[in-house]
Order: structure tokens, then C-alpha cells, then sequence
């Protein structure tokens, strides 16, 4: 029994090494090449907004909704921050899905 209880307790130990949980960012890696302030504001915004609408509880505390009315008439903010926010949340969705299966739903 007593040997038992020793492995087990390497075995947890063990397991935990190493391990170092990061949310994924999509944030400043992925927005295009070459954009205007505008279109690089409006990435970010939308990045951070599409992460905080589908992440876990700790993407909820890194990111939040952001959309800056003062360019919501810009169309390179506005199509930015549609195209980030599609691609950040179904990349955050889909990387926060049990295996198997799951996406958005």
C-alpha cells in the first residue's frame, strides 16, 4: 500500500512539471502587414473583443470589448475590426474546445 502512495505522489508531482498556462494571443501576431493606424486599431479592437466574447474566464480577464466610436465611421477601422474579431474568436473557440469537438457550441 505504502508503495502505492509513493508513486502516486511522483506521478502528480511529475505531472505538473513544466506546465505553464498562457492564453494564446492573436492580438499583435496576426494583424496584416503594411495598414494604416486606423486599420491596426481596428484589428486590435476587434482581436481583443472576439477573445473576450468566446473565451474562458481568464481570456474574460485579459481582454475586453473594445470599439472606438470616434472611428466607427472609418470603413478601414470598421473592416478591421470585423474581419479581427470573425478570426479571433473562432481561433479562441476552436483553441479552447475540448478534443473532439465543440467549436463554437
Amino acid at each position: 500500500m505504502n508503495r502505492y502512495v509513493t508513486c502516486l505522489i511522483i506521478l502528480l508531482m511529475t505531472s505538473g512539471c513544466g506546465f505553464k498556462y498562457q492564453p494564446q494571443t492573436l492580438t499583435a501576431s496576426g494583424i496584416p502587414q503594411n495598414g494604416s493606424p486606423e486599420f491596426n486599431q481596428g484589428w486590435r479592437d476587434g482581436c481583443d473583443s472576439g477573445m473576450a466574447a468566446f473565451g474562458n474566464y481568464t481570456y474574460k480577464l485579459i481582454y475586453s470589448f473594445k470599439k472606438d466610436m470616434t472611428l466607427i465611421s472609418n470603413q478601414e477601422y470598421t473592416a478591421a475590426w470585423n474581419s479581427a474579431y470573425n478570426s479571433c474568436r473562432w481561433y479562441t473557440s476552436t483553441w479552447l474546445s475540448p478534443p473532439g469537438g465543440g467549436g463554437l457550441f
